[in-house]
Parts: C-alpha cells; structure tokens; sequence
C-alpha cells in the first residue's frame, strides 16, 4: 500500500507534466473554436440552482450544458426575422 505522503509527493511530481497537457489540451480547443461573443442573463437563486444540478449530473460546466440547449433549440427551431414576429 502507497502512503499518502508518498501519492502527494507522486503528484507534485507529476504536476508540471499534467499542467502542460491541460493548457495544451484547453488552448487547443480555444484556437479551434474560438468564443469572443458573451451572452448573459439573470435567473433567480432556484434557476441557478436548477441549472447547476442538471450540469452536474452530466460533468458539465453551466455554460457548456447551455451551448448544448441552445444548439439543440436553434437546429429545431426558425430564427425569427426582424420584424416578423408573432405577437
């Protein structure tokens, strides 16, 4: 059985390798699809909560579970035309 002091000392170790390959893997995924626009919204303590949970469940961020509704929204709905909306 490995000591704990002997797992900490492993990972201290190994750390500047596993840092190198997060930011290689992160500003892969940056560089390949870039996000430069920001939308946000206000949503009440139980909304968050609500939208937590759910990322949660997945292993996803809030916002990468909102980037999959909204794709999944927008591939089966029509954008509305400026002027052209159902009132």
């Amino acid at each position: 059985m490995v000591s704990a002091e002997a797992r900490f000392a492993t990972a201290i170790y190994d750390m500047p390798e596993l840092l190198e390959k997060v930011i290689q893997v992160t500003m892969a995924k940056y560089k390949d699809n870039p996000r430069y626009n920001v939308i946000s919204m206000r949503v009440s303590e139980i909304e968050r909560n609500d939208l937590q949970d759910i990322a949660s469940r997945y292993s996803l961020s809030i916002s990468d579970m909102m980037r999959q509704a909204m794709e999944v929204y927008t591939r089966y709905h029509e954008p509305i035309a400026a002027g052209h909306r159902n009132n």
